[in-house]
């Protein structure tokens, strides 16, 4: 499109999907809008995919790539979660600054969250009935109850040593690093993730170039982990040992032992790391 917000807005897509263990393609489909964060179904047969530029996402067939579904939409999904028993599907939108919840038997949204700003990452914490999410210009995170999206608290990472300002250079540059945190997509912070045993949220401060880490469900701050510039996303391995989060101003991966609360190994990577996933096999 020659435009510099043309990886966020471009005017068709692609999703390809790869064995695991040899990285082998397996298929790929041509989807027309852009996709966002991709889910899956928990019996691994269905893929939900979010088009930013469509009133539309669609559901995908994980075997071969089939579309087999289109959902009403609005413009500006972009996050989706699945409840554990795959019944719900939560949408977060960075236009209507809205969190859709969809029924998966039927594809229609039951239940519309308000949430006043432009949702990014979402985290489940279903024993306790709570969902947490990141905004587009909140420097912290919200808590809400799943059973009914309302609101339960606001918690703010510690206070920055000065406010935002323009980042430098061109803007395709800035987009690119992630540093648009004083122009849209205003990324204050991108990435959340809470270890398997529901004790330790982490959540990234894209602006401030740290992970926050918190215990649960208190949500006291144990501290602060520095890790490279504009962190942008965040998982944590299956022992909630480590998290993992992606650097892409600087094309690194931080590996922070969690318990510790310290970075404990830098990765270096190929340019820009966005979204990470982490496999045991």
């Amino acid at each position: 499109m020659r435009s510099p917000f043309g990886y966020q807005n471009n005017e068709s897509g692609k999703v390809m999907a790869f064995d695991s263990a040899t990285f082998a393609p397996l298929w790929s489909v041509a989807l027309d809008g852009s996709p966002n964060h991709l889910s899956r179904s928990p019996d691994g047969r269905r893929i939900y995919v979010p088009l930013y530029t469509r009133q539309w996402l669609v559901v995908l067939d994980a075997e071969d790539g089939r579309v087999v579904q289109w959902w009403p939409a609005t413009l500006g999904n972009h996050a989706t979660e699945v409840s554990a028993d795959g019944t719900r599907l939560y949408v977060g939108n960075m236009i209507t600054d809205a969190i859709y919840v969809y029924d998966t038997a039927t594809g229609k949204v039951v239940m519309a969250i308000d949430a006043g700003e432009s949702v990014r990452p979402i985290v489940f914490d279903e024993p306790r009935g709570l969902l947490y999410y990141q905004l587009s210009r909140l420097h912290g995170f919200e808590v809400r109850r799943l059973a009914d999206g309302s609101f339960v608290r606001r918690v703010e990472l510690p206070p920055l040593a000065k406010p935002v300002g323009p980042a430098g250079g061109d803007l395709a540059t800035r987009l690119a690093d992630l540093q648009g945190a004083n122009a849209w997509p205003y990324t204050y912070n991108h990435g959340l993730a809470m270890t398997r045993d529901g004790r330790r949220l982490v959540a990234v401060a894209t602006v401030a170039d740290y992970a926050a880490i918190y215990s649960l469900p208190e949500f006291t701050l144990r501290g602060t982990v520095p890790v490279g510039g504009s962190p942008n996303w965040v998982v944590c391995d299956p022992e909630g040992k480590h998290a993992y989060v992606s650097n892409p101003k600087d094309d690194s991966v931080s590996v922070i032992d969690v318990g510790a609360v310290r970075e404990v190994a830098r990765i270096r990577v190929g340019k820009g790391p966005k979204r990470v996933a982490f496999s045991v096999e």
